[in-house]
Parts: C-alpha cells; structure tokens; sequence
C-alpha cells in the first residue's frame, strides 16, 4: 500500500480523486480539497482517506501550533519564506499576520512529514507560495518523496510539474492535442452566482450593471448587516466591503492614469512588444526565478538594436477585478501593491519604452513586431502562428521551453544575443510545436484527469519498486 499527500483544490479534482482510488493499493493520508463539494466526494472513500481539509474554510491558513519551531527549522526553511510572504500577502494585508502564518506552516508540515510516511505527493494547481504548496512541495523535496504537480497549461490543457527536477513529465497520452486551441481564450472564468428567488436575480443583475461585484456586496452587506468578511476563511483578511471600495477607487485611479500616459502605437517602426502579465499572479510572485517585471522591461529597453523602440501593453484583464467573469475581485484589496502610478511611471522613464492602449488587438500588434517578449501566456501560443521570435522570462516554468525555436530569457545577456539574432533576419519556424504539446500535455476533461493520474501513479509506484 503507498501513502500518499493528495491535493486538488481545483475545479474538476472530483475525476482525480475518483481516478486515484480506482487504484486500490492507494491510500490518502490527507486531502486538501477545494470546496465542501469535493470534500463530499472524497468522504465517499473514507476507508483510504484518512484526513479532509478544505482549502475555502481556510483549515490550513489557520493553524496555530508553535510547539515544534526552533531556530534550525526556521534556518532549515529560509528559502521558501519569501515566496510564503509574496503569496499569503495577496490575501492577507497584514505583515505581522503572514509572518505568524509562516511560522506556523513550517511547524505543521515539518510535524506532517515526520510522523508520516509519505510514498509520493500529488498536487493540482500552480504553486502560490502558500501554506497548501510551497511549504509542503519544499519538505517533499528535502525529504526525497517524488511531487507531482498538476498545472492548468493555459485553458484547454494540463501538464505536470516535476518540482524536484524544475522539469515537466513526459506524458505522451495519445490523445491529440492541439496547440491552437489555447489562443485567444474569452473571458469566461466566472459568473454572478444565482438564487434560486428569481425576483432576487433580477434584482442581483440590475445591482451589477450599476455597479459590478462591489455594489451587489455592499447592499447584501447593508440587507443582512454584515460588517466584515474573510477571504477562504483565512485569519487576519478580514476586511469592510466599504474598505474594499476605498482600495478599488485607487485602484481605479491608477487605470486612469495608466490611459493618460499611453501613447500612440507606430506600426511604421521597428519595435519589440512586451506582454505585462496580470498581477497578483503566481507566474511572476512565485514560479520565476525572476519576480521583477519591470526589470525584464529594463534589460529589454537596454538590449535594443539602435532605432528600434519597445512597446508595452498591459494586461486586458489587470484592471477588471470588479467584474463577476474574472472572479478575482478578492484581489482589490491587495492589487495597488502590484500595480500603481509609480510602477508605469517606471516603465515610461526607460529608454525607447512604450506604454500603449491595453485594449489594442494583440493580433494586430503582433502582425509587424519584431519579436514578442513576456513571461508567459497565450500571446507566446499566438506568436507561434505568425512565426515570430518569441522571448520568454518564465520559462523555467513553461512547456513551451521544450520547442526548438522558443528562447528562454535568463540574463541580460540572453537579451542581447536574441535580438541581434533577430536584427540578423532570424525567423523562427516552430515545427515541432505540436509534438511538444502532445509530449508533455493532456486535456482538461474527466477523460485526461483520469489517464494523467494512472500515469502519475504508474510511475510513482515503479520509483518505489526500484528503491
């Protein structure tokens, strides 16, 4: 029987529990689920289950344990403190509370992992520096146990993460990928959520066309005479929706700035187009070793070919936090930390730097660039069609560093070197796009959960066959 850390937290985790416990040599020393509804599923396997917490109800933000700490188990776990810091702080406004939290993570998981015996750990979802995946996957590392982590590839396909290795699994399910299907994705992460008094949807509708998210919560707040609300049940977040309104008026100040300072896009000239990523974001808190996005702009500006400019775009979506399709509106209280006039003010200040309309058609920038430079996301898909050099920041974190042609940015450097291979006449090809999307991918549908996790446990099991 192999011990295993289950961790889904995610959308679809019911097909991976499911999945699991067809292997009946199986056995869950403890779950970290999503919601109370995949909880619910994984008590129908209590018999190899041992223990449930539910991430939402914030079981493992909350812990309070400091019996275990000394000064060599902090040593011991100094490089994951900044990444708990930067993850937990998206949530928690508070420095004192998150150094508490930290403590009292590696105190519970360092108890964890030595009372039990732990096979193989398997986790769904992108690590955020947090108590649920950076603590625990540090430990497993430490301690030798083979982690699997399973990352949403963009929005129609999987792969997983080696943590121990810093590499993806090679997965070659046979299931006929295609890389394409990822580019220019809708914005469909959410919904308003729905009553079933349809006389209070109507009414929850006309609130959000007035207002967005913020005003449907203030006049349910003033309705039932709530004061305070806690983000996925975490200590220390508690906030006021009137505060988180104050946060989003600044919020909203800084987009306001942001389209008085862009100017005019030139197609007429030579230029290279960074991507901003969204923030708070795990590719660029967590996942790189590079957490600077203002910095790969800098090395940018400094490595360009004479009389080219670099444009840079921001993020569609980054200032859309109080609308119901992003579902992120929990990010408003934290979000001026990341984003502000001081952040564009720097940006604009760099050499033959660009800032342009956010709302500008990739595609259309894309046409006439030179090459196309950000840390990770769908434009690098879109950039493969038109065969245009594509720079990554992140990726040290991507499937995509497996194609020939996609150049991993890890220096300044590596800036200069690509862009005067460029200005040379470079011109990718990308051919072997879609072999590398079948090697390491899988679909996201009930049908690729199940066939990622008999491969997963098939491969965890032969390790400790050969120990």
């Amino acid at each position: 029987m192999k011990n295993v850390l289950l961790m889904t937290r995610n959308e679809g985790s019911d097909h991976i529990i499911e999945a699991l416990m067809e292997h009946k040599d199986v056995h869950v020393l403890l779950e970290v689920a999503g919601t109370i509804e995949e909880k619910k599923i994984a008590e129908r396997y209590s018999d190899r289950i041992d223990r449930i917490c539910v991430y939402c109800e914030g079981d493992l933000f909350n812990l309070e344990d400091v019996t275990g700490l000394d000064y060599d188990l902090i040593e011991a776990c100094r490089e994951i403190e900044s990444d708990f810091e930067d993850g937990t702080g998206r949530f928690v406004d508070n420095y004192a509370l998150v150094k508490y939290k930290y403590y009292t993570s590696i105190v519970f998981w360092n108890d964890f992992f030595q009372k039990n015996k732990i096979d193989y750990m398997i986790i769904r979802g992108l690590t955020h520096g947090t108590v649920h995946d950076s603590i625990p996957i540090y430990f497993a590392i430490k301690l030798g146990i083979p982690c699997y982590q399973l990352e949403n590839n963009y929005f129609s396909t999987g792969c997983v993460f080696l943590p121990a290795r810093r590499e993806y699994m090679q997965l070659n399910l046979g299931m006929c990928l295609q890389a394409d299907r990822s580019m220019f994705y809708p914005l469909e992460f959410g919904t308003l959520s729905e009553s079933i008094n349809p006389v209070r949807n109507i009414l929850r509708h006309g609130l959000y066309k007035l207002g967005g998210l913020l005003f449907v919560q203030l006049c349910s707040d003033l309705l039932h005479g709530n004061k305070k609300h806690k983000l996925f049940g975490i200590d220390g977040s508690e906030h006021t929706t009137l505060f988180k309104i104050f946060s989003y008026i600044k919020y909203k100040r800084t987009e306001a700035y942001l389209k008085r300072i862009i100017q005019p896009f030139d197609v007429q000239k030579k230029y290279v187009i960074y991507y901003l990523q969204f923030e708070p974001e795990a590719t660029t808190q967590v996942r790189c070793m590079l957490k600077s996005q203002l910095i790969a702009i800098k090395m940018l500006s400094e490595a360009l070919p004479p009389g080219w400019v670099l444009y840079v775009k921001e993020h569609p979506h980054q200032f859309l936090l109080n609308k119901a399709e992003l579902s992120m509106d929990y990010c408003i209280i934290t979000a001026n930390k990341y984003k502000n006039r001081a952040f564009y003010d720097k940006i604009k200040s760099m050499k033959n730097t660009i800032l342009i309309d956010p709302l500008m058609s990739s595609s259309h920038i894309n046409q006439s660039a030179m090459a196309i430079a950000t840390f990770n996301g769908t434009v690098a898909i879109e950039a493969t069609k038109l065969k245009k050099p594509i720079l990554l920041f992140g990726a040290d974190n991507s499937w995509m560093r497996y194609c020939r042609d996609v150049v991993s940015i890890q220096s300044y450097a590596d800036c200069q070197n690509v862009l005067r291979r460029v200005e040379g006449g470079w011109s990718p090809q990308y051919d072997d796009l879609e072999q590398v999307v079948n090697q390491y991918g899988y679909p996201l549908t009930p049908e690729g959960n199940a066939a990622v996790i008999h491969k997963i446990v098939a491969h965890a099991h032969s390790l400790g066959e050969r120990k």
